[in-house]
């Protein structure tokens, strides 16, 4: 019995993002399984409903990724494993084999392989430091889905409601219990991010903080 996939997105004002993602998801996944968890006021609600895609509607006491992530979990107690994916993430149309295949083999969690919508070599060379990250360290970013067994997922207490570095710290978290897998194909994920300082200075700058954060220093 293969176990039983549930996709959470949380979204922020992210309706145009998640009007190209949900016809791409549900070209391989069933309405059902996948859920919108949205702390904004544009709409992207009413696009998931009227797609017949399970929607919450998040306070602002509940704005902020993790905390976003951690109500879609609990509103799926049926699913064996949540994938957590960005509105601007496309998940390869090969996921849910990769995904049943690895929770097969014992798995307790881990993300995919990333690549950036982007012609620039930098941000194809950051992949692949991630790539090497993911593999040698199983530390992720939000942005290559995050995905883990519900029973560790819940052991864990969920991501760590933070304003930054929720996902990283969970999947440092995640590999202290077990086998972390890097899955490709990889997911495609929009550079949006790195539009407005370039990809350069965007991704020393996300180092340069990462690497405060796991010194535990202040950088901002």
């Amino acid at each position: 019995m293969p176990p039983t996939l549930r996709i959470i997105i949380p979204v922020y004002r992210d309706k145009p993002a998640l009007s190209r993602l949900l016809p791409h998801l549900l070209q391989h996944w069933s309405a059902e399984e996948l859920v919108v968890v949205d702390a904004g006021d544009d709409g992207a609600a009413d696009l998931a409903e009227s797609m017949d895609v399970h929607s919450l509607r998040a306070g602002t006491d509940r704005k902020g990724r993790a905390r976003q992530m951690n109500d879609g979990a609990r509103a799926v107690p049926e699913a064996d494993v949540l994938v957590f994916l960005h509105a601007d993430t496309f998940l390869p149309p090969e996921a849910r084999v990769q995904l049943e295949s690895a929770y097969r083999e014992g798995v307790v969690g881990g993300a995919f392989s990333r690549r950036f919508a982007s012609p620039s070599p930098w941000l194809k060379f950051t992949c692949a430091i991630a790539d090497l990250r993911g593999k040698c360290l199983g530390w992720f970013y939000g942005d290559q889905a995050i995905h883990a067994r519900r029973d560790v997922f819940e052991a864990l207490g969920g991501f760590p409601e933070q304003e930054i570095f929720e996902d990283f710290d969970f999947s440092r978290n995640l590999k202290r219990q077990g086998e972390v897998r890097l899955l490709t194909p990889p997911v495609i994920s929009h550079a949006r991010r790195f539009a407005a300082e370039g990809a350069w200075t965007r991704s020393w700058k996300d180092a340069w903080l990462t690497l405060c954060h796991v010194c535990k220093r202040d950088c901002m």
